[in-house]
C-alpha cells in the first residue's frame, strides 16, 4: 500500500509531539505530503444593548460597579 498524502490531527488539549513524530516518520517513510491540523472551539461575544460586551449586566461591571469605578 502506497500514501500519497498523511494527514495527521492535533489535539489543542493534549501533548501534540509524538503523533506529530509518528506522523512524520509514516511520511518520511512513504515519501508522503504530511498534513497537521488542529481546531478548537471558538468563542462568539455578543454585545449587549448598549454595545458593549456583556451589555453593562456582566459580572465585570458588577464588580466595578461595587468598588465605585466606572
Amino acid at each position: 500500500m502506497i500514501f500519497n498524502t498523511i494527514m495527521v490531527q492535533l489535539d489543542v488539549d493534549s501533548p501534540a509531539a509524538p503523533r506529530a513524530s509518528y506522523a512524520l516518520e509514516l511520511a518520511r517513510q512513504f515519501e508522503a505530503t504530511l498534513i497537521g491540523f488542529a481546531a478548537a472551539d471558538s468563542y462568539v461575544f455578543v454585545p449587549g444593548a448598549d454595545g458593549r460586551l456583556g451589555g453593562g449586566g456582566d459580572h465585570a461591571s458588577a464588580q466595578r460597579r461595587d468598588r465605585g469605578t466606572p
